[in-house]
């Protein structure tokens, strides 16, 4: 059953075409967090891209893949931690995790936020995504997933979790302290 519709420009066919509705909410849980993430998910033959809803108070588990990550804060705010450093991502903020970082997030705000998040290559096989991902391809054309199609969990103690959110947001409060535009640069 094909889904969507297919675009065509003169003789050449081009990217399927989904609507929102079509795309099925896949809830996850990430964290071990009595909270859930809702994920809408596509892919094309070398990417992926999530529009991800994060409910306040959700913590992800510290995990890494074979894939970079970039994202774009579409509203709230949010916790980001990327190997031993982090940052209070904010509306309107753009950020990218590096292929192979141990990273994780938490939406620490009374509120949820909600992030556009792009992996390359495609985290469309990934165990915990795959049920829910939908393709932006032609028929017959192929995903190439290139490394590790999915997540890799990372034991909290290993990556020292604890260590770099309290060092992460002691930094941030000091910072913060010093004015109103404290908290605009990296690391804070």
């Amino acid at each position: 059953m094909t889904r969507g519709v297919l675009l065509t420009r003169g003789d050449l066919e081009v990217a399927q075409l989904l609507r929102a509705a079509e795309v099925p909410n896949a809830s996850r849980d990430w964290g071990g967090s009595r909270h859930g993430i809702i994920i809408k998910m596509v892919y094309g033959a070398t990417s992926s891209l999530m529009y991800v809803t994060v409910p306040a108070g959700y913590r992800s588990e510290p995990h890494m893949h074979d894939t970079e990550q970039l994202d774009y804060m579409a509203a709230g705010e949010m916790w980001v931690f990327i190997e031993d450093s982090g940052f209070l991502a904010k509306a309107g903020d753009f950020f990218r995790v590096p292929s192979n970082a141990i990273h994780w997030t938490w939406n620490g705000s009374s509120q949820p936020c909600t992030i556009v998040e792009s992996h390359a290559p495609g985290l469309q096989n990934d165990p915990k995504l795959v049920n829910g991902a939908m393709p932006l391809l032609k028929e017959g054309e192929l995903s190439a997933v290139n490394g590790s199609p999915y997540s890799v969990p990372v034991d909290p103690e290993v990556c020292g979790m604890a260590e770099v959110e309290k060092r992460v947001m002691a930094s941030h409060a000091a910072v913060s302290a010093d004015g109103p535009n404290a908290g605009s640069g990296e690391n804070c």
